[in-house]
This record gives structure tokens, sequence and C-alpha cells, in this order.
């Protein structure tokens, strides 16, 4: 971040006001040189560290340690037809906006679901019960198990959308692709709800510190 000074001479004056030609220290900061009507003045700015623009980020490594404490409900995002359909488990689906109603979410442009999304353009946000996480193992990858093999076992049903929803969900979205944004190696999905449903009552799921957890 740059910030204008002046008089480094120990005055204290007001950010953005100016520096007379000649004060001392003028020769170690940037200069900008403005004409007046009776006397030149020198506009001065000076960085500062670890300000908002630095061009460093913050470790990753430190950045995950902290993430793992912002604890989230675990849902399954599901989408495609048949032997196309692909889904995967996520905590980063948020509500954008509730008029009109929009949410949010996070994918990885490596992921297997990611090819699916563009293609279909729907999808289904599916609340997991706290006894879900073999559920929500299974839709993370863990075991191998991909594709349309991660819907078995379960029932699935279709809403407005025919995005495949999970029958048994505390409750769920059924979404229609309303923009992607590309980021870095990911893409920010923004989805528009067209229908929502509530399953029968139960705990969530949640995901904090590295570990499922449920409500105490």
């Amino acid at each position: 971040m740059t910030v204008s000074v002046a008089n480094l001479s120990g005055e204290k004056m007001p950010i953005g006001s100016v520096l007379p030609m000649g004060s001392a220290g003028d020769n170690e900061l940037r200069r900008t040189e403005v004409s007046g009507a009776r006397r030149k003045e020198t506009a001065v700015e000076f960085w500062i560290p670890g300000s908002l623009d630095d061009e460093k980020d913050a470790e990753p490594a430190a950045y995950k340690n902290a993430m793992r404490l912002l604890g989230g409900g675990v849902v399954v995002v599901t989408l495609g037809d048949g032997a196309e359909r692909a889904g995967f488990t996520a905590t980063s689906v948020v509500s954008l906006s509730a008029e009109p109603p929009r949410l949010m979410f996070g994918i990885s442009q490596a992921s297997s679901s990611w090819q699916a999304l563009q293609k279909y353009k729907t999808f289904a946000v599916n609340v997991l019960r706290e006894e879900d996480i073999g559920l929500a193992d299974r839709f993370a990858g863990r075991g191998g198990v991909k594709g349309s093999a991660r819907y078995e076992g379960e029932q699935w049903a279709s809403r407005k959308t025919g995005a495949p929803t999970l029958a048994r969900a505390i409750a769920g979205f059924d979404c229609e692709v309303e923009e992607i944004l590309l980021r870095h190696d990911h893409a920010i999905v923004i989805g528009r709800v067209k229908d929502t449903w509530q399953g029968q009552a139960g705990r969530p799921l949640l995901y904090w510190e590295g570990a499922y957890q449920s409500l105490r």
C-alpha cells in the first residue's frame, strides 16, 4: 500500500499533505513535484512493508492449518445422468443471497466432476446426516470409488433440474449453474436455486480440525 505523507522533520501533518522542496528526508522518498503559484512543493509517498498489495501471500501450510479450525457442514454435490453421474464431498458450500436464492461453492478444475458440471450445468447439494460418514468418504474418493459407482447403495430421485438428489438427505438444494468464475486452478460456481426440500429431522454431519464431527 502506498501512503502519501508530509514533513518528516517531526511535525505531524495529515495524510495527503505536501512537503516543501528541500525538507529533511525527501531524498529517501519517491517525490512528485507540483507547481504552485508561489512555490514548488513535493508530495511524497512511502511503502509500508507487509501492506495489502504486498505481492507475498500467506504461507500455504499456515493457511491450511487456520482453515482446519473453520468448521463446516458436510454435503455431497451431485450432478450428471446415468453412467455420466459424478459428484464430490464439500464443506465449502455457502449461501450467497436469499432474494434471489443463490448459493456458491469452489471446485478444482482437476476434479472428476468438473467436466460433468460444464456439460450438464445443473447440480444438487445434499446435506448429510451425522451417520453418513461412509457416504461422505465415498464421494470424497476414499477407497478409490469413482464416477457413478459412488451412487450405489443409495436411493436417488430427481427434481426440477433433473440432477440426482439423495432421498434421505436432511435437506437439499436443486440448482442450475448461473455463473462460473475461474480463479487459479479452481472455479467458483454460483448456483441458481430452483427447488429445495427437507427430509426427516436429524443432526448434520460436520467437519472440523481434519475430522468428521457431530453436534453435541
